[in-house]
């Protein structure tokens, strides 16, 4: 794809597309999405054209960050 071709918005969507289609091969029927961005991932996620219900988990930080935090600190 060049630039002109499209706009990257389409590239966006099209990028959130292909991850809801992986994760539609997932057994479970809700996918919980934390961490800083995702209130702006799940509307997006939510948009595509997937069985799964997207839900923001209620917490402060993600597994990956909760991982680098503990590794920081010892």
């Amino acid at each position: 794809y060049s630039k002109d071709s499209l706009s990257s918005e389409s590239i966006l969507k099209m990028g959130f597309q292909t991850i809801a289609a992986e994760l539609e091969k997932l057994e479970n029927n809700i996918v919980y999405c934390a961490g800083p961005l995702a209130s702006t991932i799940v509307p997006l996620l939510k948009s595509t054209n997937t069985k799964k219900q997207f839900r923001i988990k209620d917490e402060e930080y993600c597994s990956l960050c909760s991982l680098i935090l503990e590794d920081q600190n010892g």
